[in-house]
């Protein structure tokens, strides 16, 4: 063991250093093992020293104590997480994919889980490991890719983060994932209410659908809790705001309206990326900013805002075509209900009179639980509603940035600070309705608004598209109908340089 573990310890007990080669078996890594291990018995049986030896009396660590708990604590973060330089090559071989992505399968154990009762002990078990897990198996390895698939790489990095909140809430909920109207969940095994209303109202086998017949509950169970992002029909969305359809809710009209919309995004999409690559200053590789220095400050910042809407409406359409191609899948192939499809945005978006209205009622509320637990909880802890508001955003922020730290572009916080700015916002709108009595509306909200959102989103996509992101590829060339045609033809009427 390293020298600095070598002292006498108060508590005089030695790390059991078979709990950490349990959590670490799930990593199947010896080197992992042994960095996990080291430091966790460094950690266990070295820093508890400051109780003294009959354990009944306590004194308070001294200065040195406290700057080696903090070394060993940071030890543990960079075996998990080590600097960009250190991270190691990242194995293709199909044998060890399994552990970067493996982290999925305790987090599809405690997805059916948080569906059972008495699992609480499970839950809570399951934790450390899919956070461990997937921390190191995204951050610790690098994989060599095209600056053009930084897009890619920076979604590696959000779905971790977004599996370790979602983890987070699921182990810690007291009762589990409860549907509006449950009491008591189903025991290990045992089918739901909702299965077996199901089965009293169509006893007949011949009746059920494909994947009544072959899929088993236990991975209807685990799709059920994933698509639950938005919370409709669960507790803890009751309140959501949630867009009325405006599609069919008939399986066969709603799976051709939605494959019409899919392609429509698709071309769009395709049409708002190919600007964006193509805007003057925009690197290939690492993109540019959008902001011209050249231009007088009127125009500079027109056209700045010009290029955020351009990016805002390209990030929209984008998630509108993710969410299109899962409806299409749910519905047409799994046999989900079109009711759980309604639109992700709003239907006033554009022309939301407040910033509350945008951010509550008009964006999509997807991540909204995760943020709310991620920071909402813990700041209405310390400043009621207004940390509620603020903590949300800041965890926003963070999730959006901290993701970042994969593709090796380095930290702009500006991107934190632009949710943080749309928090004060609504807290100042907040106090002006308890002052004024009154809401904010009408036309000068609208322009409020668009001078919050549009304004402060400047700074967000500067920072983004600075670092890569605009010209990342989301459509390959080849798939792309812009470039393969569109731009081609468009090129062949200018002047030749």
């Amino acid at each position: 063991m390293a020298s600095s573990c070598q002292h006498e310890t108060g508590l005089g007990a030695k790390w059991d250093m078979s709990q950490s080669t349990i959590v670490a078996i799930f990593y199947q890594s010896p080197v992992l093992q042994k960095k996990v291990s080291d430091q966790l018995e460094c950690m266990m049986s070295s820093r508890f020293y400051f109780l003294a030896s009959d354990s009944t009396s306590y004194r308070l660590p001294s200065m040195e104590v406290l700057d080696q708990m903090y070394r060993d604590i940071h030890s543990l973060y960079r075996a998990l997480i080590p600097h960009p330089h250190q991270r190691k090559p990242f194995p293709t071989h199909w044998t060890t994919i399994a552990h970067h992505f493996g982290y999925f399968i305790p987090f599809f154990a405690l997805c059916y889980c948080a569906r059972r009762r008495d699992t609480s002990y499970i839950r809570l078990a399951l934790l450390p490991v899919i956070i461990l897990w997937a921390l190191h198996g995204t951050f610790a390895y690098d994989v060599e890719y095209h600056p053009r698939e930084l897009l890619t790489q920076w979604s590696r990095g959000l779905y971790a983060f977004m599996v370790i909140i979602f983890s987070l809430e699921l182990s810690l909920s007291e009762h589990g994932r409860l549907r509006i109207g449950e009491k008591v969940l189903p025991g290990i095994g045992e089918a739901t209410t909702v299965e077996k209303k199901q089965q009293l109202n169509d006893p007949n086998p011949a009746q059920k659908t494909w994947v009544q017949r072959n899929l088993p509950l236990w991975f209807r169970d685990i799709f059920d809790v994933i698509l639950s992002l938005r919370g409709m029909g669960w507790e803890f969305g009751e309140g959501v705001y949630i867009p009325k359809p405006n599609r069919p809710l008939w399986r066969g009209p709603f799976l051709k309206s939605t494959a019409v919309h899919v392609i429509q995004d698709f071309l769009v999409i395709d049409i708002l990326s190919t600007i964006i690559r193509n805007l003057p200053g925009m690197d290939p590789h690492y993109g540019g900013t959008i902001f011209y220095a050249s231009l007088p400050p009127i125009l500079r910042y027109l056209v700045s805002s010009l290029i955020t809407i351009l990016t805002g409406s390209a990030l929209i359409v984008g998630m509108n075509l993710e969410k299109g191609i899962v409806a299409l899948f749910s519905v047409g192939v799994l046999f989900r209900p079109p009711s759980e499809f309604p639109p992700l945005f709003g239907d006033n978006l554009v022309c939301s009179d407040s910033v509350h209205d945008f951010w509550n009622r008009q964006w999509h509320q997807c991540l909204r639980r995760m943020f709310v637990v991620m920071g909402g909880i813990p700041g209405k802890w310390i400043a009621d509603r207004y940390g509620f508001i603020l903590g949300t955003f800041v965890a926003s922020g963070l999730f959006h940035e901290l993701s970042f730290y994969l593709v090796n572009r380095g930290v702009d916080h500006r991107v934190t600070w632009f949710f943080v700015s749309q928090g004060i916002a609504m807290i100042l709108e907040e106090i002006f309705r308890r002052v004024s009595g009154k809401r904010v509306g009408g036309p000068w909200g609208r322009m409020w608004t668009w001078m919050i959102t549009i304004g402060f989103g400047q700074l967000c996509v500067d920072a983004w598209l600075s670092r890569g992101v605009g010209v990342s590829i989301f459509i390959s060339e080849n798939s792309s109908p812009t470039r393969r045609f569109i731009l081609p033809f468009i090129r062949s009427f200018l002047p030749k340089s």
